[in-house]
């Protein structure tokens, strides 16, 4: 799984309020993520030739740590091995 950083400009670009959290651009087939269900960011363009990012879970919290930066949601899934994965905001 790849992503980045919620930033205020990624969200207003989505039509969001939340400006911090994961949002997933990449999932790896069969990995983690996927087993999870999670969807990955897509890249369109508009009919004035504007890009613009749709869809995509965006991790807000893992179980009742809030994710502020990529390197928690990172962590998380390369030291949870045993595919029991907690609870998700998204």
């Amino acid at each position: 799984m790849v992503g980045t950083s919620l930033t205020p400009n990624i969200a207003r670009e989505m039509g969001l309020k939340e400006t911090q959290g994961f949002l997933i651009t990449g999932i790896t087939p069969g990995g983690p993520a996927d087993k999870y269900g999670l969807l990955a960011a897509q890249l369109a363009q508009t009919d004035t030739g504007t890009r613009t990012i749709t869809e995509g879970d965006i991790i807000l919290k893992i179980d009742i740590k809030e994710v502020k930066e990529v390197d928690v949601v990172l962590s998380y899934f390369e030291s949870n091995t045993s595919g029991r994965y907690s609870s998700f905001d998204n």
